[in-house]
């Protein structure tokens, strides 16, 4: 990147040129300065593309001497690289970068061999901030949970269902309809981060049951959406984002039908996996065992599949006291008793 000022100072007296830094708010209005266009672009009106002005970022000779290294003797003290027009906001403490239309990088010639990458800039929307106003939304999300969704009747393949988490801890459910499935099957695994990019916002009506996230919005693919896995090191994602609930407050819960919950416990009075066929003649397994947080315990029943992922992942514990966590349970009861079983999204950890 060179400057070449012969230009714009032909035919102007030197002595009168005054610097950037020395500009200040008044009342004078003969300011004189040297400066190089370095970004220039249109501001229009969002709702109907009228042209109000132009903006331009432009730079005088004393920031220019930075990436001339002719001009300067410590090299040490040369920039890597300035950011011009950034926006900085705070996200869990700590100040983030991010860009705006005006945002530009300028690398300086004498570093370029030493950066590795190449400088680029994303912005995403944080979950707790995505409406239904547009599709052109980006996320960088983890894929904590994943699972089919199977109509119980009938058998019949519904879609994916998927529950992100983005660097805020905040999650959201989402949904690929059977008709898409084909198109992120393969691309998508659980625990992995990807950058997801334009998609459909949809507000919950309410009635709605067995939701796993309580959040008032969720997600919906379509054949446009696009999703692609992270490369960049980002914000750190933790791998699982819980919503836990304390035992004693389950049962003034089991009347709201539209959530399920996440719990944690102490294993305790652990029963034998138990194997039967239910009405429909179908070949049905039950897992049933406790928890405690010390003041209140509760039954648990996992059934089926769950059953024997838990059943093996006993086997593997040698400590005395096993603590779980339990996403997305069902509260109801069984013979009087508040009885927490899961239903297909249900995980454990």
């Amino acid at each position: 990147m060179s400057f070449n000022y012969s230009e714009a100072a032909r035919n102007m007296d030197s002595s009168q040129i005054h610097s950037i830094k020395d500009l200040h708010v008044g009342k004078k209005i003969d300011w004189k300065i040297k400066v190089r266009v370095c970004k220039i672009w249109k501001e229009k009106l969002y709702h109907n593309g009228h042209v109000l002005g132009m903006n331009l970022i432009v730079v005088d000779k004393m920031l220019a001497k930075a990436f001339i290294p002719e001009t300067t003797e410590d090299i040490e003290e040369i920039p890597i690289v300035v950011i011009a027009s950034c926006r900085i906001h705070m996200r869990n403490g700590f100040p983030i970068i991010t860009s705006v239309p005006a945002t530009r990088f300028y690398v300086n010639p004498l570093h370029e061999a030493n950066l590795e990458t190449t400088v680029s800039f994303n912005y995403y929307t944080p979950i707790n901030k995505l409406n239904p106003s547009k599709i052109k939304w980006n996320i960088r999300v983890r894929v904590q949970a994943l699972w089919k969704g199977i109509t119980r009747e009938t058998k019949e393949f519904r879609g994916i269902n998927l529950i992100l988490v983005d660097d805020s801890k905040f999650r959201i459910h989402a949904f690929v309809n059977a008709r898409f499935a084909v198109q992120f099957k393969n691309e998508l695994e659980e625990g992995q981060i990807y950058n997801l990019s334009n998609f459909i916002v949809h507000e919950y009506s309410g009635v709605e049951f067995h939701r796993c996230v309580r959040f008032d919005k969720h997600i919906y693919f379509a054949d446009y959406t696009k999703l692609q896995k992270s490369s960049n090191e980002g914000l750190k994602i933790c791998k699982w984002s819980f919503d836990l609930f304390e035992l004693l407050d389950l049962e003034k819960m089991q009347t709201d039908k539209r959530f399920l919950c996440d719990v944690v416990g102490v294993i305790e009075e652990v029963d034998p996996i138990l194997e039967y066929v239910n009405d429909n003649k179908e070949a049905k397994k039950q897992k049933r065992f406790s928890i405690t947080d010390g003041r209140c315990t509760v039954k648990i029943t996992f059934f089926d599949q769950l059953a024997e992922s838990f059943e093996e992942a006993l086997k593997e514990q040698v400590d005395q006291k096993n603590i779980v966590i339990i996403s997305s349970v069902k509260i109801g009861s069984f013979q009087g008793e508040l009885n927490l079983t899961n239903i297909r999204q249900q995980d454990f950890t």
